[in-house]
């Protein structure tokens, strides 16, 4: 089974939770799903700080050719990540209060410390989860995810039914729930925490350290272009949170299909560059943007036409004024796959700084117009300003790729051989 088919089946079972979660829009009064849509966004930037910027460290040495010192730097990456995963959910319990009071406007009484539970089990699934996609078993992977899929919507069902889903609450206990499930399963099929073996060395932490520190810069400048709208709404305009977080996860579900592109991605131009031969890389990178392009157009086309007859079908009237959000938030993803994939790639060749200087750029540029547009058009400029940014830290990325690669920078260079024979996106 070719590796890109199941990484699309994991990710297109967290698109289809975000869709489903969409049914609570119609149940959840409108300040508890605000309180959802702000939690969710904490909740990832959460996730971020608390080691999931490691990861992508640890991908890409794990699915290098084995070394001397491979072990000690996937073992050291681990360690690493699981310290700061308990640092994190410690940062929201401590720091609910002032969340509650900065946010006045909704509810979040209670939700650090749901969202605490929600990224301890995060953190423990993603370290075996990346060593099985280095070492291209997505296969695993996705039983892994269809698995903790079925727990969530077997909770969500079950309190849909008996009238319990009245705060979101339960939707990030249903997530803790089955990310246990999902973990099982990834241990059980031979993901690990540690190579047997291997110690974690100083030296080992310091070579993570120096590639992590530009993916944190990275995640954290992409969090802030990617998530500005919905924290800069929740202060300065918080009566369209409801109504924009219902519009966006409408829509965002489509990029699913570049995550599922970027986990093939990186652990093979990782491979390719470890083996001296980098001609394939971008050859590699456009295939798997056209492949996500041509999936994903038919749903851009019904999202940018019918906006408001699919919220109103879907909400029943009750979030229709978001057609304009919609509309322009399906058009984001045709230009998100270039940025998205080009970083997957950049990080593979071990270049994150590329990736950091191109989000980096799109969050000043998304703050700015953030700042200007919400006070004017609310949700609409929210979702302009995204999409500007989208497309100016793309078009960074890209040209930053580009140079690398004809310049002879990576191993191999342009002018290397022909890349060998290595498992398709698909």
């Amino acid at each position: 089974m070719a590796v890109g088919l199941p990484a699309l089946v994991s990710q297109s079972t967290n698109a289809l939770w975000g869709v489903i979660t969409l049914l609570a829009a119609r149940v959840l009064p409108t300040e508890a799903y605000a309180a959802f849509s702000l939690g969710k966004t904490i909740e990832i930037l959460a996730v971020i700080m608390g080691g999931g910027f490691v990861m992508q460290a640890l991908m890409k040495f794990a699915s290098e050719a084995a070394g001397p010192r491979r072990g000690e730097t996937v073992n050291s990456a681990s360690a690493l990540s699981i310290f700061l995963t308990i640092v994190g959910a410690g940062a929201l319990l401590a720091g609910g209060g002032l969340l509650q009071d900065f946010y006045d406007g909704i509810p979040l009484e209670g939700l650090p410390s749901v969202l605490a539970l929600l990224v301890l089990t995060e953190g423990a699934c993603a370290i075996p989860r990346n060593y099985l996609i280095a070492g291209q078993r997505t296969g695993t992977v996705m039983r892994g995810d269809v698995a903790g899929f079925a727990v969530r919507v077997a909770i969500l069902a079950w309190l849909l039914l008996k009238g319990r889903l009245d705060s979101p609450h339960p939707l990030f206990l249903a997530q803790s729930a089955s990310n246990v499930v999902c973990l099982a399963f990834l241990v059980r099929g031979g993901g690990k925490f540690f190579e047997s073996g291997a110690r974690v060395t100083k030296e080992a932490l310091a070579t993570v350290w120096k590639f992590s520190v530009f993916t944190l810069g990275s995640f954290l400048a992409s969090y802030v272009y990617s998530s500005t709208d919905i924290l800069m709404l929740g202060k300065l305009a918080p009566g369209e949170v409801a109504v924009y977080g219902v519009a966006r996860s409408l829509t965002m579900f489509v990029t699913s299909l570049n995550q599922a592109a970027n986990i093939v991605l990186l652990p093979l131009a990782s491979r390719m560059q470890s083996t001296g031969r980098t001609r394939g890389v971008m050859a590699r990178t456009w295939q798997g943007i056209a492949i996500v392009e041509v999936i994903q157009l038919p749903f851009i086309a019904v999202f940018a036409v019918f906006p408001r007859q699919i919220l109103h079908l879907l909400f029943g009237g009750r979030y229709d004024e978001g057609w304009p959000v919609v509309m322009v938030l399906a058009l984001l993803n045709l230009f998100k796959p270039l940025g998205s994939l080009f970083s997957s790639t950049a990080s593979g060749l071990g270049k994150p700084e590329y990736s950091l200087h191109s989000v980096t750029a799109s969050a000043i540029l998304n703050v700015g117009l953030n700042a200007m547009l919400i006070p004017v058009l609310g949700g609409l400029g929210a979702a302009i300003a995204t999409v500007v940014s989208v497309i100016v830290g793309g078009a960074v990325i890209y040209l930053a790729v580009r140079a690398y690669l004809t310049s002879g920078g990576a191993s191999g260079g342009a002018s290397g051989g022909d890349a060998p024979a290595e498992a398709g996106l698909l």
